[in-house]
């Protein structure tokens, strides 16, 4: 098909061949770009020309918006103009009729592309106009999709990690939150239909409220920088870790490269089981049966050992463990089986 195909002049084996596709799910990721615009183009048609006068096409908002994001993860990379006309359309349906406090909602998925989803501007533009500091989880959205903020390996290999430690070090930096200023500058929500049938709707400008577009602003964007980088900065080790071995994810010898504090569920448990047996008092166990509580399998060098003596001393009381002063040696009793069976708590 061309690149603007119509249904009616395309051949009759691009014609079987859509429906094909249509019939298969709209899912085959080596389909034509030109199905999926035969079939976007109607997505589009009853999310503008349809909802201007019928309530019922207004209420399949919220469908068509789930419908585009299903097909962006599909052919949102094989096709940048693809990629543009559905993200416009998404933020028509999630924003024609301006939803007040944005900012108190789960951000939608959107692709990373060269500008902010309309979405995120608005969310961040309320957020200013009613002085409210801007949620962890907004300014995450923010981070990931803002094109002027670099997003370094780990914080898009080590994605639930960098997650965790953005929330941590957000708090540090912007306490409950940014407060942005309420600039000048305001949003304008503009679409350019994709298909040739729009005639008179080569641009559609609805009127927006009096929201301002905050992210024109360089401080907050720089504030945000800072958050990233202090965030990225934990996860390098346990980055090239899974760089190297992208299985070990579930071994405590890729946990050992991160805080104890951002250790995955499993092994969260284990330190809680751990403590648990411990309680208050103190408990002697061969070092083998300390490594199988965290499902070790592999050998333990001497700096896999001081690595975990590390990590139980960072997320528990002093008194409750106590690492052995000869972990910490370089004498022959530090290399003995009676040190390694001495883990004394």
């Amino acid at each position: 098909m061309n690149y603007w195909p119509s249904y009616s002049e395309v051949s009759a084996a691009s014609r079987r061949a859509y429906l094909n596709w249509l019939a298969g799910g709209r899912q085959d990721p080596e389909a034509d770009i030109g199905f999926v615009f035969l079939f976007f183009y109607g997505l589009e048609r009853r999310a503008i020309v349809d909802a201007a006068n019928d309530e019922a096409a207004r209420e399949d908002w919220p469908a068509i918006g789930v419908e585009l994001r299903r097909l962006l993860s599909i052919y949102g990379g094989k096709s940048g103009s693809f990629r543009r006309y559905a993200s416009e359309l998404l933020d028509w349906v999630a924003l024609a009729e301006q939803p007040s406090r944005l900012y108190e909602r789960p951000v939608p998925t959107y692709p990373r592309t060269y500008e902010l989803p309309l979405y995120v501007r608005m969310a961040l533009g309320q957020a200013a106009v009613d002085k409210v500091p801007v949620p962890t989880s907004l300014a995450l959205a923010w981070a990931r999709l803002e094109p002027s903020i670099a997003l370094r390996t780990p914080a898009t290999r080590c994605t639930e990690e960098f997650e965790r430690v953005f929330a941590q070090k957000y708090a540090e930096l912007c306490g409950t939150g940014m407060v942005l200023p309420r600039n000048r500058t305001k949003l304008k929500l503009v679409y350019r239909p994709a298909s040739a049938g729009f005639l008179g709707y080569q641009e559609l400008q609805p009127t927006l409220k009096d929201i301002p577009d905050v992210t024109v602003l360089t401080a907050p964007v720089r504030m945000l920088q800072e958050v990233v980088e202090a965030s990225t900065k934990p996860l390098e080790s346990y980055s090239r870790a899974l760089g190297k071995n992208p299985g070990a994810r579930a071994s405590i010898e890729a946990w050992l490269h991160l805080p104890a504090s951002l250790w995955p569920e499993p092994g969260q448990r284990a330190l809680q089981r751990l403590q648990g047996r411990i309680g208050s008092d103190m408990v002697a166990m061969s070092f083998q049966t300390l490594l199988t509580s965290f499902d070790a399998t592999g050998g333990f060098t001497k700096e896999k050992t001081a690595s975990l003596a590390r990590a139980l001393t960072a997320v528990v009381k002093w008194g409750t463990f106590r690492r052995p002063s000869c972990l910490g040696s370089t004498s022959r009793h530090a290399r003995s089986d009676v040190c390694r069976r001495a883990w004394c708590c």
